[in-house]
C-alpha cells in the first residue's frame, strides 16, 4: 500500500518539477538523510511531537542542506500530511519516472570478472539500442556467478550466468527430465 502511495506522490511532484533531474537528486539527498540518521528518524516517528512542529523542522533541514524551495515544499508537505516517512520510497518511485520522461535509463549488470572500459561502453551501447533510452550502467562483480552475467534493466532481469546454467541443468536432472 505504502508503494502506491509514493508513487503517487512521486507522479504529483513529477508534474510540478522544473527539472526533475534536480528534485530527483535532492529527494535523494533527502532521503539518505532521513534514512541514515537515527535522529532524524526518531524526530519524525515521534508521536508527541506535532505535524507543525515536524513541518519546521524538515523545512529547517532542508534549507540547511541547501534544497529548492519546491523540494522544501514538497517535503513540508508530506510531513503536513504525516506522509514523511515514505520519502525514500517517494524519492525511488520519482527517480524511475524523471528518468523514464528525461528518456534516460538505469541497467545494473553483476559479472563473474572486471570488465574494460570498451567493454562497459559497449555494453551501455547495446543495451540503450534495446531499451531505446539513454542508459547508465551500473558493473558490479561477484565471482560466484562462475561465468557469464546477470543484467537488470528496471523490472526485466536477464540472468546468462554460468552459475544460473548449473542450476537448470542440475533441476532438469533432478526431474528425471
Amino acid at each position: 500500500m505504502e508503494g502506491v502511495i509514493a508513487k503517487r506522490y512521486a507522479k504529483a511532484l513529477l508534474g510540478l518539477s522544473p527539472d526533475p533531474s534536480k528534485t530527483a537528486e535532492e529527494l535523494n539527498a533527502l532521503a539518505s538523510a532521513y534514512s541514515e540518521n537515527p535522529d532524524f528518524l526518531a524526530l519524525i516517528a515521534a508521536p508527541k511531537l506535532g505535524t507543525g512542529a515536524k513541518e519546521r523542522t524538515i523545512g529547517e533541514i532542508a534549507k540547511a542542506m541547501g534544497l529548492e524551495a519546491q523540494t522544501t515544499k514538497f517535503a513540508r508537505f508530506l510531513a503536513h500530511k504525516n506522509r514523511f516517512t515514505l520519502i525514500p520510497q517517494v524519492a525511488n518511485a520519482f527517480e524511475k519516472m524523471a528518468l523514464q520522461k528525461l528518456g534516460r535509463g538505469k541497467a545494473k549488470m553483476v559479472t563473474a570478472f572486471e570488465l574494460t572500459n570498451a567493454e562497459v561502453k559497449g555494453l551501455t551501447k547495446k543495451i540503450s539500442e534495446y531499451t531505446q533510452l539513454e542508459v547508465s550502467l551500473e558493473v558490479e562483480v561477484d565471482k560466484s556467478i562462475l561465468g557469464g552475467a546477470i543484467t537488470q534493466i528496471g523490472s526485466l532481469v536477464l540472468d546468462g550466468s554460468v552459475k544460473n546454467r548449473l542450476n537448470m541443468i542440475k533441476e532438469t536432472i533432478a526431474r528425471g527430465i
